[in-house]
Formats: C-alpha cells, sequence, structure tokens
C-alpha cells in the first residue's frame, strides 16, 4: 500500500498537461509542465496572478505550482523527475520579488539524482519571466549574446546530450577510442544490410521479410546502444576480436576517417584484409 502511495506521489510530480498553464519562464503552452518543483501558498483574500496555478484552497489559504516546462526544467532519463538546478533558487528569488503577498517555497517534487552538468549549465543562465499572457512561441528569449558563453552553453549542451543517451565520456572524447567504436558500429550495420537483402532474395512472403527486418534491425541497434556504454579496454578488446574475424574493416576505416576530420589525429589502424576471412563473416 505504502509502495502504491508513493508511486502515485512520484508520478504526480512529473511533467504533466496542465490546462490553460503556461511555463513561467518561456512562455511556453501545449507543453508538459512541473507544477511542484516552485510552489507557492498566500491568503485567499487575494487572487492568484497568472501565470502561476493554484491548485487547493483551504482554510483561508490558496496553495499552487509554479509551471515549468520539460524544456526550462527537463526531467530525469532515469527517474523521470524533474531537475532542480541551482537556476531554480535564482528563479524563486525573482518571483519572491515580484510577487508581494506571496510565499515561494522549493517542493518535493523534483529529482534527487545528481546531474553535474545540468548545474554547471545552469549558472550561466538568467531568469526572465514572461507576461501573464501565455504565448505560443516555442522558442524562449535568448539572452544576450556573448561569444564565451555561447561556446561554452554549446559545449555543455553537447557534453548533456552525451549524458542523456548514456555514452561514456571516453568514448566521446577520446578519438583512437571513439574511431573504432565508430568502425564496429559500420560493420553491424553492413551485417544487418547484407542479412536483409538475403532475405528479400529468398522469395518469402512479404510480412515475413518486414517482420524478420525489423527483428534484425531492432538487435543491432540494441547491440549498438550497449556497445557505446562499454568501457573503452573493453571496446578496445571486442575491436581487436573483430580485426581477426573480418576482412572488410579497411573499408569501413576510410569511410569514417572521411566523414570525422578529428580521426586524421589517430594513425592508421593497418586494417589489412586477414587470409581466409570472409567479409561480414563475424556476427
Amino acid at each position: 500500500m505504502l509502495d502504491e502511495i508513493r508511486k502515485g506521489l512520484s508520478e504526480s510530480f512529473k511533467h504533466r498537461h496542465v490546462e490553460d498553464a503556461s511555463c513561467i519562464a518561456c512562455g511556453q503552452i501545449n507543453a508538459p509542465l512541473a507544477m511542484h518543483v516552485i510552489e507557492f501558498y498566500h491568503s485567499d483574500n487575494m487572487e492568484t496572478p497568472s501565470p502561476l496555478v493554484a491548485l487547493s484552497r483551504s482554510r483561508g489559504t490558496t496553495r499552487g505550482g509554479v509551471p515549468l516546462c520539460n524544456a526550462c526544467c527537463p526531467p530525469c532519463v532515469e527517474c523521470g523527475l524533474p531537475i532542480a538546478t541551482p537556476w531554480i533558487k535564482k528563479l524563486l528569488a525573482v518571483l519572491t520579488a515580484k510577487y508581494q503577498g506571496i510565499t515561494f517555497v522549493v517542493g518535493n517534487g523534483f529529482c534527487r539524482h545528481v546531474h553535474v552538468l545540468h548545474d554547471f549549465k545552469s549558472l550561466f543562465r538568467s531568469v526572465k519571466l514572461t507576461s501573464s499572457t501565455p504565448h505560443t512561441e516555442s522558442t524562449p528569449s535568448r539572452p544576450e549574446e556573448n561569444p564565451i558563453n555561447d561556446a561554452i552553453a554549446g559545449l555543455i549542451r553537447q557534453r548533456t546530450m552525451q549524458e542523456a543517451i548514456g555514452e561514456r565520456p571516453e568514448t566521446m572524447l577520446i578519438p583512437h577510442i571513439r574511431i573504432k567504436l565508430d568502425i564496429m558500429c559500420r560493420a553491424y550495420d553492413a551485417d544487418v544490410s547484407a542479412a536483409i537483402q538475403r532475405l528479400k532474395s529468398e522469395g518469402l512472403p512479404a510480412e515475413t521479410v518486414v517482420k524478420e527486418s525489423r527483428r534484425m534491425t531492432d538487435d543491432v541497434a540494441k547491440l549498438k546502444y550497449n556497445l557505446k556504454r562499454e568501457r573503452s579496454q573493453t571496446i578496445e578488446a571486442l575491436f581487436e576480436d573483430m580485426r581477426k574475424a573480418r576482412a572488410d574493416l579497411n573499408a569501413f576505416e576510410v569511410a569514417v576517417r572521411q566523414e570525422v576530420p578529428l580521426y586524421s589525429v589517430v594513425p592508421d589502424l593497418g586494417l589489412t584484409a586477414q587470409p581466409g576471412c570472409q567479409p561480414g563473416a563475424a556476427r
């Protein structure tokens, strides 16, 4: 029973659509909103100003939440709860200064995981409140442009994306690891393409071909997903196994080097054809 109550409470803290509400930071409407990262209360004698959202009234007090969209206050990839960064405290201070007679507090509806990159990114973010009338523009207003801040923000966005998809930092940042990972992924893609072509040539019913093609594609996608989350030592070991089993890796190396100029700093991997090996022989 307690687990069910806890689960239900956790679900209520997640982003959800709230009718006639817009994000207080960027003004987005029709976006999922977190309502319990910052909460407020005030006397029933005053009207709740927009875009604040009143949620309950009792014993002469109105209580509610400050709506924050899933772009301004993103959800955690692990638990789905909103991430409360230091920017939230800055926003709380601005709200307190703007809305006299209303008490704002940090609520309980936020993630408890550690989010170093989100916290760091929030240090460069200013607080701007939208007007009381929600608008339909989906692009938040940008702070005054600064080349240094823009460059830092770009790097942080890239790293945040990498964190979100779960790839280990070394697989993204060390060229001689990343090129091997790219070659292996290219090899697996070639394998599934060759297998699908063989299916099409066997005269099987179209429904069977589609079903098996989807299954093989999904299997390879899962394989690459897991591979990108392996330690660099494991990636190198797997690459050496593939090098011994396949004769077609040199073509993949040439292709990825042409696509990623950074790989020019990596010495030639020596992927010559191995005697007795057939392209795509290994799975």
